[in-house]
C-alpha cells in the first residue's frame, strides 16, 4: 500500500468524519436498537490513527497521532518528511500550530476562528512560495458533507463481540440504501470499557471501493504537557511551508 507523505487531508478526514457520522450520530439514521453502544470516546486517551483507502488501482494511508485530556486536543502528523502539530485549547481560546522539527509555532484565536481556517492561515506560505497543505479540522469536513445525500433506509445489526489490542468490542454492522440504489456497508468495533471508543472501522461500497479508520497503540495516561508549546519554541507569524 502507498504511504502518503503529503496526504489529501481533507478527503482522508472525510472519510474518516463518514463513517463515524454512518456509525454514530447520522441524523436521518433510522432508531438505534437498545443493545448497540454509542459512539464514543474516554475523557483522556492518545492513540495512532490509521485511514486508509482504496478505490481499484489507488490505494492511500495517512497515519497521524491524535490525543485527548478533557476538552484539550492534540494531533500530530507528518507533512512531506516534517513533524507536524495542532493544539487546540478553548480555555485558553488558543490554538497553536507547530513545527517540531525546526522547533517554530504559529498561535492563533480559537475562540474567534474555527480551527480549520486558523490552521490555514498558519500555513499560508509566503509569496512565491509552495503552500503546505493545511490540517483538516473536523468542523470543516462535516461543513463539506452536510449536503450528501441521506440514505433512505438504514439496517443495523448487533454482530459477535471482537478483541483488538485486548479490548473487548462490540461488533456493529449498518447497511444504508441510498436513492440511487447504491450500497454502503459499515462495520464498527466499539470498546466496552472506553466510553464506545470505536478502534476500527470499515466501510465498504458496492464497486469495491472502500475506507478504514484505525485506532492503535492505545494509552490513558496523557500528560497535560502534550497541550503546551515547549519551552524552546520560537513563536513566527506563518510556519516555512514543508518540503521533500
Amino acid at each position: 500500500m502507498r504511504s502518503l507523505e503529503k496526504p489529501d487531508w481533507l478527503r482522508l478526514a472525510a472519510f474518516a468524519l463518514m463513517v463515524v457520522c454512518l456509525t454514530g450520530c447520522r441524523r436521518h439514521r433510522e432508531e438505534a436498537t437498545p443493545e448497540i453502544i454509542a459512539a464514543g470516546e474516554p475523557e483522556t486517551y492518545s492513540a495512532t490513527v490509521v485511514r486508509s483507502a482504496v478505490d481499484g488501482e489507488t490505494r492511500e494511508t495517512a497515519t497521524s497521532r491524535t490525543a485527548r485530556r478533557g476538552d484539550w486536543r492534540r494531533e500530530e502528523w507528518q507533512e512531506a518528511g516534517a513533524a507536524r502539530a495542532v493544539i487546540l485549547r478553548p480555555d485558553l481560546g488558543k490554538g497553536y500550530l507547530l513545527d517540531l522539527d525546526k522547533r517554530l509555532y504559529v498561535e492563533f484565536d480559537y475562540a474567534a476562528l474555527p480551527p480549520a481556517e486558523g490552521a490555514r492561515a498558519a500555513t499560508a506560505a509566503p509569496a512565491g512560495a509552495a503552500a503546505a497543505p493545511p490540517a483538516v479540522a473536523a468542523e470543516e469536513v462535516e461543513r463539506a458533507l452536510s449536503d450528501a445525500p441521506a440514505p433512505t433506509q438504514i439496517t443495523e445489526r448487533v454482530l459477535a463481540d471482537e478483541t483488538i489490542d485486548e479490548q473487548r468490542c462490540q461488533a456493529i454492522e449498518e447497511r444504508a440504501t441510498f436513492a440511487d440504489g447504491h450500497v454502503e456497508v459499515t462495520r464498527s468495533r466499539r470498546a466496552r470499557d472506553l466510553a464506545g471508543l470505536p478502534l476500527l472501522i470499515e466501510v465498504e461500497r458496492e464497486g469495491g471501493a472502500r475506507w478504514t479508520v484505525e485506532r492503535r497503540d492505545l494509552r490513558l495516561d496523557v500528560s497535560p504537557d502534550l497541550f503546551a508549546v515547549p519551552a524552546g519554541f520560537r513563536k513566527v507569524d506563518k510556519l516555512p511551508a514543508a518540503t521533500k
